[in-house]
């Protein structure tokens, strides 16, 4: 951190008023209360030095920074429950300095005005634009619009930062190390990493609430479309328990999702039918269709495990002895054996046969809907994910 100039200062005695909860910056004008007595002893002691007096942070630990604020009273008055206020514009930053012995009950100490030297025009247009927009997002992000117009009637790169002062989410710790840099440049680059890191915690977290919002409007969306669609079929005297159907459904795959017996992409097609399924009118020769294949899909015990054999002949000589092969003379193309428009033959292990009996009725499913799907469900959708799951 660069040091103060000490080249032609003006070095003056001046009351101390200590502030615990709060960072006097340039240019601010503020209210104070003077609660403590050393407080109320500060601005008594003012008078003698035409209503001057420093202005000091002071940490929780007791300690002072080393840079205080000049301030000069402009007013002076009383709160509601009889406390002394006093109205102070902040001038100039002042090294706090050695303490001197006064001849009324406040802290004297000397202080030393900084000079802070200016920077080369064209740097300083520089860091005032950047700063200038960045604070205007936050602030205007921040819904503050009378912080926004403060921006307009500072051009000094230095006053700018100072302008941070009035940022109401800047910590006490941070306006003090606002206060303590006395170097324009290093002041500004410090606000600006400041303002950026805050913008985008910002812009993080309207993200995260949209994205909150968008799932509660879509949730509120379907459970009202919902509603509306089981009106409807009230009114056409369409049984209830369809309804009933349709939620046990949803139930048996949140239930496969948690004990994750199925691929989020099997759960994502089950569901998709589940939505086809709750669309397509009774009379419709597809619900029936879509009916059984949930029925058949979900009554599978997907939690069960059994140890594969990938020995094809084995598996030719099973189910040639139990006499399970599936004739489809259709234009299927099945992985790894290149066969299209050929015979092909839908294995099906010994094994699971025994201990999952219903595997058969997807492969009748699955042959029916190969052979019909050109007219039953368009483009082979369900008969793809049928196939898929058996090969």
């Amino acid at each position: 951190m660069a040091e103060p100039s000490t080249e032609n200062v003006e070095i003056t005695a001046l009351p101390l008023m200590p502030l615990s909860s709060g960072v006097a910056l340039p240019h601010m004008v503020l209210t104070i209360a003077a609660e403590t007595p050393e407080a109320r002893a500060a601005a008594a002691a003012a008078d003698k030095v035409g209503s001057r007096l420093l202005l000091v942070p002071r940490t929780a630990d007791g300690r002072y920074a080393r840079i205080g604020t000049i301030a000069v009273i402009e007013d002076r008055g009383k709160l509601p429950n009889g406390t002394q206020a006093l109205v102070v514009r902040a001038v100039d930053r002042a090294v706090v300095g050695q303490g001197i012995v006064g001849d009324t009950a406040a802290l004297w100490v000397q202080a030393e005005v900084v000079d802070e030297q200016p920077l080369p025009p064209e740097q300083a247009r520089e860091l005032a634009t950047e700063l200038r927009a960045a604070l205007r997002a936050l602030f205007e992000s921040l819904g503050g619009p009378r912080l926004a117009e403060m921006l307009r009637g500072a051009d000094d790169p230095g006053a700018l930062a100072d302008l941070a002062g009035w940022w109401p989410d800047l910590s006490f710790e941070r306006k003090v190390e606002l206060l303590e840099t006395v170097d324009v440049a290093e002041r500004v680059r410090l606000v600006l990493s400041w303002v950026k890191d805050a913008l985008a915690e910002l812009e993080l977290t309207e993200r995260i609430r949209q994205d909150v919002t968008d799932g509660l409007e879509k949730t509120q969306r379907e459970f009202l479309l919902r509603q509306q669609m089981q009106a409807i079929r009230k009114e056409l005297g369409e049984d209830d328990d369809e309804s009933e159907l349709v939620d046990g459904y949803r139930a048996r795959v949140a239930e496969l999702r948690e004990q994750k017996a199925v691929t989020d992409a099997t759960a994502e097609a089950i569901e998709r039918e589940i939505g086809r399924f709750e669309r397509t009118p009774a009379q419709n020769i597809e619900h029936g269709w879509i009916r059984d294949w949930l029925d058949t899909v979900l009554g599978i015990p997907w939690t069960e495990r059994t140890e594969d054999n990938g020995d094809v002949d084995h598996a030719r000589t099973t189910i040639t002895r139990d006499g399970v092969v599936a004739h489809i003379d259709y234009p299927v193309l099945l992985p790894g054996y290149g066969i299209n428009r050929y015979l092909a033959h839908v294995l099906v292990g010994n094994k699971i046969i025994k201990r999952l009996r219903k595997l058969f009725l997807i492969g009748r499913v699955l042959i029916n809907h190969l052979a019909h799907g050109a007219q039953v469900f368009p483009e082979n959708r369900l008969a793809r994910f049928q196939l898929d799951m058996l090969v």
